[in-house]
C-alpha cells in the first residue's frame, strides 16, 4: 500500500482513479488511510484483531477535514487495541433493530408481492396474532433454539398437532426471508424442533350417509347457507373458494366457474365446468339475493357484516353444531364420488384443482378438453343426486324471503 502524510493539501491534490479503488495509509499514524476511488475519497482506520482485518469507514473526505478524521481514526483504533471488534459491535447494534415484528413485515411485503393468497396473508397473520406475539419485540436472533422447541410442544398440547406444526412453519419461513436481507443472522432454531406427526383428515360422508346429510341441510333456515353446502357437495372447491365467489367469476353461458386467485395464488387459477344443479343453485341465488341484497350484491354467498352495515361473503358455516361436517369434509366426499363415479385421477385432479403427483410424467402431457370434463362433471352429479335421493323438488327449491 502507498504511505504518504495525509494532510488536507495532499488529499485535495489526490486525483480520483480511472476505475477501481486505492489506498492510501498515513505515515504518522499507523492504520488511519484513505480510499480513493472513482467518484470519492473516504477516510477509514484499519487493523488486525484477532488475526482478522477490520476496517471501518469514516467518513467522505469534504464532510470530514483532514485532521477531524485522523482524531475520529485515533479513537477508533485505540478501542481495537483494547480488543474490541467494531465489526461486531456495529452489527450487534444493528441486530437489536431486527425484531420478529420488523421481519415479519419483510416477508409480508414479499408474498404481497408474489400475490400470495389473502388465506395465506391471514394465516400469517393468526400465527403472530395468537403464538408469537410475546416475541414480536425480541431480537429475532435471540429466539433460541430451545425457545422454539418449548412453544412448539406448548402449541401441540393446547392446540394440537397440525397447528403446532404450521405455526413454527411460519415463523420458519419469516427467518429464512429474514436471512436474505440480513447475512449476520445465525441459522434459523427451527432445526431443533422435533415435528409432531400429521395425519391427512380424509372424512368423506359414506354414500349410505348422504341422505341423512341431506335432510340436514333441508333444517338450514338461512337459505345462502343451504345452496353453499350444496354447492361445495357438487363442486368439490375448497370452503373458502366457494364462499368467495363473485358473480363476475360465473360464466352462465359456457355453465362455468373460473376462480382467479384460489389457493396457492394466482397462479393456481383454475375454471370448471358447472353440472345442472349447481346452474340450479345459481339461478335460485340470483333471484333470491336480490331479494334479500338488493341488486347490486356482488357475492353468491352473501351475508351482513356483524353490524349490518356492509355486505360480505358468507362466513365460516357453524352448521356443525347441528350435526354436519365441516365443508371440507364435502371435498372429501366429493372425490370419492368422482372416484366411485369412474373418473380417472387425472380428470379428480383437473376438477379439483391438484397438483399432480411428483414425478408423475404422464399428468404433465396430459391437456382435458373443457366439454370433456362437463361429462364426468355431470357423472359426479348424477352419483351424487342418486345418493342423496333427491328428487326434482329437493334441486330446485323454493324461494323464501327468509333473513339473512
Amino acid at each position: 500500500m502507498p504511505l504518504m502524510k495525509l494532510t488536507k493539501t495532499e488529499v485535495e491534490r489526490m486525483p480520483l482513479t480511472e476505475n477501481g479503488q486505492k489506498l492510501y495509509f498515513d505515515t504518522e499514524l499507523k492504520g488511519f488511510g484513505l480510499l480513493v476511488s472513482r467518484q470519492s475519497k473516504s477516510y477509514i482506520a484499519q487493523k488486525d484483531i484477532r488475526g482478522k482485518s477490520r476496517r471501518v469507514n469514516i467518513g467522505r473526505h469534504g464532510t470530514w477535514t483532514t485532521d477531524e478524521a485522523r482524531k475520529e481514526a485515533r479513537k477508533i483504533l485505540a478501542s481495537m487495541d483494547s480488543g474490541q471488534d467494531p465489526v461486531e459491535i456495529q452489527t450487534a447494534k444493528l441486530m437489536t433493530n431486527i425484531t420478529l415484528l420488523s421481519c415479519y413485515q419483510i416477508h409480508k411485503d414479499l408474498l404481497k408481492r408474489k400475490d400470495a393468497a389473502e388465506g395465506t396473508l391471514n394465516n400469517y397473520q393468526f400465527t403472530m396474532d395468537n403464538y408469537l406475539k410475546d416475541w414480536w419485540d425480541r431480537p429475532i436472533d435471540k429466539i433460541s433454539r430451545s425457545e422454539v422447541r418449548e412453544r412448539h410442544t406448548l402449541i401441540g398440547e393446547k392446540h394440537g398437532h397440525v397447528v403446532a406444526n404450521r405455526a413454527m412453519q411460519n415463523f420458519r419461513a419469516i427467518y429464512n426471508t429474514a436471512m436474505k436481507e440480513y447475512e449476520h443472522l445465525p441459522p434459523c432454531p427451527i432445526i431443533a424442533v422435533h415435528w409432531f406427526k400429521e395425519r391427512r383428515r380424509q372424512e368423506p360422508i359414506p354414500a349410505d350417509k348422504l341422505p341423512a346429510w341431506f335432510n340436514l341441510t333441508k333444517k338450514i333456515k338461512n337459505p345462502v347457507r343451504r345452496d353453499y353446502q350444496l354447492f361445495v357437495l357438487f363442486t368439490g372447491i375448497r370452503r373458502r373458494d366457494a364462499a368467495s365467489i363473485r358473480w363476475e367469476d360465473i360464466d352462465l353461458t359456457k355453465a362455468s366457474l373460473h376462480r382467479p386467485k384460489p389457493k396457492g395464488g394466482e397462479d393456481r387459477a383454475f375454471t370448471i365446468p358447472l353440472p345442472d344443479i349447481c346452474l340450479e343453485i345459481l339461478e335460485r341465488r340470483e333471484r333470491q339475493n336480490r331479494i334479500l341484497f338488493g341488486d347490486n350484491c356482488p357475492w353468491v354467498f352473501p351475508t351482513f357484516s356483524r353490524k349490518g352495515n356492509k355486505l360480505i361473503p358468507v362466513q365460516e358455516p357453524k352448521e356443525q353444531r347441528q350435526g354436519l361436517p365441516s365443508p371440507h369434509r364435502l371435498r372429501d366426499t366429493y372425490t370419492t364420488a368422482a372416484n366411485n363415479a369412474g373418473l380417472s385421477p387425472y380428470d379428480i385432479d383437473v376438477l379439483t384443482n391438484h397438483r399432480p403427483a411428483k414425478g408423475s410424467v404422464t399428468a404433465g402431457y396430459i391437456r382435458q378438453d373443457f366439454e370433456y370434463l362437463r361429462v364426468q362433471q355431470q357423472k359426479v352429479a348424477d352419483y351424487l343426486k342418486l345418493h342423496l335421493k333427491m328428487c326434482e323438488k329437493d334441486s330446485l327449491g323454493q324461494c323464501r324471503n327468509e333473513k339473512n
